[in-house]
């Protein structure tokens, strides 16, 4: 899966296999398997099943005699307490404010009309801007894009593929619709800009608070009558990112804080994601690990804080995630799940020992890899390898270094420091110490 390794949410289903039952989990791997941005949801929520199982004891759907079951009753010995487990995303407000779909309208447009590409385009498209309300980009309807596009951008597309060596640039304002684009030769790369559509201008209209309200009238329902509480992962949402208020928008803090204040029924709110973070002088390293934060009322404080600690303390021991949830949605969009991710073009070196991705090797062997693309790819250990073969160094082991978490294992070359003869001329072996 996106997530974590294939290897490691596989681990995870058996893990699960011993607290839920099994046609509950059938139903989740099933999920799992369509591969699509539901994925994601029953992901979270296996991984937050492994989590509370490793600190209490865990029944999946319960019946507490009302008309809901929520997903999780959890028994420890601090408390007692029944919790759904629920994935936001801004995938609405991206349906509602589609780029990519005008951009690719666009494309075929300008493509028809000479323009092979669309290097060297900058896009800018404007947007409502009113204060406390959800921000619109000022997009033609999808059903008017394409007659919109052929009306007012044809001749501007013509000149550019009449004259595809000097600037051009047009604006366009028609009713609501705001467009400006600039094509600038030589230039490689298409760039855009716009403002932002996902945050929250007020603390009760943005997709956080409409889940937490959800998922509030579910539990109500359940006939449960202790603490209740909503597990929120991320499922690409903004407000993960900006926790924090800004100028015009509001944070998850804010939002969840006037909610728990604002209700009786949900006395605390977890919020999962998978935290990026860039390292090194150029900001070329990326670190991923869980991030775990809680959100309680005064009469389970102090469990939920207890809570927090030995959730995060567990998770910890999970295997370290391979993506975060944008670029996530963005794998299971491209229908690349499936074989999970390889070492195809790593390598190690250590002393006499030369590790590659086995299953590269695998492709090398069956012809699904091409020898020239290996060594294109491959150049440095390709060349090392090369080297201890023709010198006639004596390969005097292969062994497979297996990755639990990871997807993908090393084939490792040991080459001793004796020749071999099947390689080389007789020789008279060197016997002084």
């Amino acid at each position: 899966m996106p997530i974590l390794s294939r290897r490691a949410t596989q681990h995870l289903i058996n893990e699960t296999s011993q607290f839920i039952p099994t046609d509950a989990l059938r139903q989740l791997v099933s999920k799992l398997n369509a591969g699509n941005i539901k994925s994601l949801d029953a992901l979270w929520e296996i991984i937050v099943i492994n989590l509370l199982s490793e600190i209490g004891k865990v029944n999946y759907e319960f019946n507490h005699g009302g008309t809901s079951r929520p997903d999780i009753h959890f028994i420890s010995q601090e408390f007692e307490m029944v919790s759904d487990i629920t994935c936001i995303s801004d995938q609405d407000s991206i349906k509602k404010n589609d780029i990519e779909y005008f951009l690719e309208e666009f494309r075929l447009v300008s493509k028809k009309l000479g323009v092979s590409s669309l290097s060297g385009f900058d896009f800018r498209f404007g947007g409502t801007d009113e204060l406390r309300k959800k921000i619109r980009l000022k997009l033609p309807e999808k059903s008017e894009t394409r007659k919109f596009i052929e009306y007012k951008f044809k001749a501007f597309m013509q000149n550019i593929a009449k004259l595809p060596n000097i600037h051009h640039q047009i604006d366009s304002k028609y009713d609501d619709i705001e467009i400006a684009i600039k094509y600038v030769p030589r230039k490689s790369t298409l760039s855009m800009g716009y403002p932002s559509f996902k945050k929250a201008p007020t603390l009760h209209n943005n997709v956080l608070y409409n889940r937490l309200i959800k998922k509030r009238d579910q539990l109500k329902k359940s006939g449960f009558h202790g603490i209740k509480g909503i597990f929120i992962c991320d499922g690409d949402c903004d407000l993960f990112t900006n926790q924090s208020d800004s100028y015009g928008s509001y944070g998850a803090i804010s939002i969840i804080d006037n909610f728990l204040s604002s209700q009786e029924t949900i006395s605390f709110v977890f919020l999962i994601h998978v935290k990026e973070q860039t390292k090194g002088i150029f900001g070329n390293e990326i670190t991923r690990n869980f991030e775990i934060i809680s959100f309680s009322k005064k009469n389970c404080y102090s469990k939920i804080a207890d809570l927090t600690i030995a959730l995060n303390r567990t998770i910890e021991k999970f295997s370290k995630p391979e993506r975060n949830a944008t670029n996530s949605i963005n794998v299971l969009r491209a229908g690349h799940y499936i074989p999970g991710a390889d070492f195809y073009g790593g390598f190690q070196m250590t002393g006499k020992k030369i590790r590659i991705s086995l299953r590269t090797v695998l492709r090398l062997i069956t012809g699904e890899l091409s020898h020239k693309d290996f060594l294109r790819d491959h150049q440095d250990v390709g060349a090392i390898l090369l080297d201890k073969i023709s010198s006639g160094y004596l390969l005097k082991s292969l062994n497979i270094i297996r990755e639990e978490t990871s997807d993908d294992d090393w084939l490792e070359f040991y080459f001793d420091e004796t020749l071999d003869p099947a390689l080389n001329q007789y020789f008279v072996k060197n016997t002084e110490s």
